[in-house]
């Protein structure tokens, strides 16, 4: 929901894009809301990625947004 200002941002009304997938031109548009999030998901699991060997939340959040 952090993604999308609980549904109400544009990408997420107008791209299918729930999960802030981006390109160098902004939010991508996804086919679907549950394509946003299989995509996310997928890379969020990929082997060599860059959240590869994060596994827990706590892991994860540091990678995405680490504390200052």
């Amino acid at each position: 929901m952090h993604e999308t200002g609980n549904g109400t941002s544009s990408a997420f009304k107008n791209k299918n894009n729930a999960m802030g997938i981006s390109n160098d031109s902004g939010p991508t548009t996804q086919a679907s809301v549950e394509a946003s999030i299989d995509k996310m998901a997928r890379e969020l699991a990929k082997p060599g990625g860059y959240y590869d060997g994060k596994n827990t939340i706590g892991e994860i959040w540091k990678a995405y947004a680490p504390p200052k």
